[in-house]
């Protein structure tokens, strides 16, 4: 008796088939799905025919191929953490569609792992020399990003339950800075664990006009060149202004002109001018009230 003349029989004698021929396997998969977890070794036809109809069933198949592994991601990238072994090639297709899917991946390549840091990363990760191994470093950031995710929507909710504007208004500004703050603090702890510190590169003080403001409340910048970018870093406080001098925003291109402008996140009570000098570009700060309370950081 052929074995696909068993399982017309009864489609769950394919478990008592050591090797079922992949007539067998479809028509037995056909019938209940499910039974394609006792196949060893599915033939792809018979993985893509079950995928087709439920991809999250990809969590049955013992040994997807690509092609399986492909049809599964795409049509929800979450399945990447049901896939014992996937190909570098999925792991891309699953952190491009959400980087926090690096944390469902047992062990990510490398590459994925890069891949997925630009979303967090202003200017990207070019020119920066990480340790051989970032996968452990990796997924503590995002797991410290998920975590900030988590405490940010529950302060946004609070903010939408406050009884007048200005004080949803106040409520929403702090969810905001508390978001951009802890972000930006878990991507500095991300560098110290990831980043060789040979890959540093030289960096220049900013000189800073010093007023009778500024000497209470002192800023400074630094200037870095990275694969023929420019990437400027001002701070002051706790606030972060990034340029990679690519895109521009109003306020930032005024900035750039050499105009006194109120840096993002600061009230108005810092200001700065970033001008050109002999040496490269410069900062140039002017009046600073207090201390900047909230964060900014900016691409421009």
């Amino acid at each position: 008796m052929s074995q696909l003349s068993v399982v017309r029989k009864d489609p769950h004698l394919i478990r008592e088939i050591s090797v079922p021929d992949w007539k067998a396997q479809l028509y037995a998969v056909g019938q209940d799905p499910e039974l394609i977890r006792f196949i060893s070794e599915p033939a792809e036809k018979v993985q893509l025919s079950v995928l087709n109809g439920d991809a999250s069933l990809i969590r049955l198949v013992r040994t997807p191929t690509e092609k399986a592994q492909m049809l599964a991601v795409g049509r929800n990238s979450s399945l990447i953490g049901h896939i014992k072994n996937p190909t570098e090639k999925v792991q891309l297709m699953a952190v491009h569609d959400s980087p926090a899917n690096i944390l469902r991946i047992k062990n990510p390549s490398r590459q994925a792992c890069l891949s997925c840091l630009g979303s967090v990363m202003p200017g990207g990760t070019a020119g920066i020399h990480f340790k051989e191994d970032i996968s452990e470093a990796v997924k503590n950031l995002f797991t410290r990003l998920g975590e900030i995710e988590e405490r940010y929507g529950e302060l946004m909710r609070d903010a939408g339950h406050m009884d007048t504007y200005d004080a949803r208004y106040e409520a929403t500004e702090k969810a905001e800075a508390y978001r951009t703050r802890k972000i930006s603090a878990a991507v500095g702890t991300f560098r110290k664990e990831a980043v060789l510190e040979t890959s540093a590169v030289p960096e220049k003080t900013v000189v800073v006009e010093k007023t009778e403001a500024t000497e209470a409340q002192p800023s400074s910048g630094e200037m870095r060149f990275k694969g023929g970018r420019r990437e400027l870093t001002i701070r002051n406080g706790s606030a972060v202004l990034r340029t990679n001098g690519e895109s521009f925003e109003k306020a930032m291109s005024e900035m750039l002109k050499g105009n006194k402008t109120a840096l993002p996140g600061a009230s108005g009570n810092s200001v700065f001018a970033i001008v050109k000098g002999p040496a490269g570009y410069g900062l140039k700060a002017f009046q600073i009230a207090k201390q900047v309370h909230s964060a900014a950081a900016q691409e421009i």
